[in-house]
């Protein structure tokens, strides 16, 4: 019995402890090693040091509530979230640099901006304004066998709000439940849950990522989001929260829920296959143009060039999707090719990290 319990422990620490949300130790030596010798993957991580650098010129400016969700561009709230964002790239930036340079100097300066954010930032239970704080949360897997108990406690507790606030709103709004705001929630939820070690989090994620794969994507490869907006815009805001999930179960699993397959015969991997050819010009869709919901409406008439009504499919915006999806299938690699590369939005470093974890599996 006593053998038992001391195993239990240990699991629970281990689960505690492992970075499946970042970067594992022997990954972050990976890391280092790339680092110095590829200049492509230099490239793809300039901008993550350069916001580590551009930390240490301003104070952190979290804020408040995230109001993003719903709202034109131009509203002055949502204005003011996406600039409290730069933070979050800082966070991340500090967080690898420490990792990568052991400099104290880099520890510290993240520790002081997730401290920031968790005595400032409240939560709303919005999933689509939550989804924002994913570089919050991977600089905190990656520093958190290094924080001080007391400022631990602080910043576990804000993301332990952030997440319960999600599964209660969750209950509020069964309309929505099956949508692209539950496969933004379900990865928010668990990706907290795998980097503070919160089983009950983690748990409530891969359950809801199986149902979400029963009830949100549909055999034929397309999805509800897809019927509902009418835009391969939201088939693809739908699919990555998920992919980005499935990575992280897989890593501290090893459950394949990219390549599950539902009863209703759907999965995430038929769902990527099903966009490839209008992302490499071989069908074409006008945007919008069906869509049941208003808001679609709003921000065309709002002159929002991303959501004109009719427009052509843009498949650049595709990028982000696909280099999540090479962790699991390299061989869509080549129709990432087909678009331009991004570097300065951080997409390009997914391919970097990509790279890193493959070799230490």
């Amino acid at each position: 019995m006593k053998k038992l319990l001391l195993l239990c422990l240990v699991c629970a620490a281990y689960t505690t402890h492992a970075q499946y949300v970042s970067l594992q130790p022997k990954e972050v030596d990976r890391l280092r090693k790339l680092l110095k010798t590829d200049t492509l993957a230099q490239q793809q991580y300039a901008p993550l040091k350069a916001a580590a650098e551009a930390a240490f010129l301003q104070a952190p400016g979290p804020i408040d509530t995230i109001h993003t969700e719903g709202r034109l561009q131009g509203d002055p709230q949502k204005a003011a979230s996406w600039k409290s964002f730069e933070d979050l790239k800082k966070m991340l930036g500090l967080a690898l640099q420490y990792r990568l340079t052991k400099a104290t100097r880099y520890k510290e300066k993240a520790i002081e901006y997730l401290l920031a954010w968790a005595t400032v930032n409240k939560a709303n239970g919005d999933p689509i304004d939550d989804t924002n704080l994913d570089p919050a949360v991977e600089a905190y897997d990656l520093l958190k066998t290094e924080i001080p108990a007391d400022k631990n406690q602080v910043i576990v507790a804000w993301l332990e709000s952030t997440a319960s606030e999600e599964i209660r709103k969750a209950t509020l709004r069964h309309a929505l439940n099956h949508n692209n705001w539950h496969s933004h929630r379900i990865k928010e939820v668990g990706e907290i849950g795998f980097a503070i070690g919160n089983q009950a989090f983690q748990q409530y994620a891969i359950d809801g990522m199986k149902d979400q794969v029963e009830h949100n994507l549909l055999p034929d490869g397309s999805g509800i989001d897809f019927a509902e907006r009418d835009a391969l815009h939201y088939q693809l805001y739908n699919l990555e929260p998920l992919i980005k999930l499935a990575v992280i179960i897989r890593r501290a699993t090893g459950q394949d829920l990219y390549h599950y397959v539902g009863e209703n015969k759907a999965s995430i991997a038929n769902c990527v296959n099903w966009t490839v050819p209008f992302i490499t010009g071989e069908k074409q869709h006008p945007e919008y143009v069906n869509s049941k919901v208003e808001f679609d409406r709003k921000r065309a008439a709002n002159k929002e060039s991303a959501f004109k009504i009719g427009a052509p499919f843009n498949p650049q915006p595709s990028i982000y999707m696909l280099t999540l999806a090479e962790y699991f299938d390299p061989g869509l690699h080549k129709v990432t090719t087909t678009l331009k590369p991004e570097i300065e939005n951080g997409i390009g470093f997914i391919n970097v990290l990509n790279t890193v974890r493959r070799s230490t599996q």
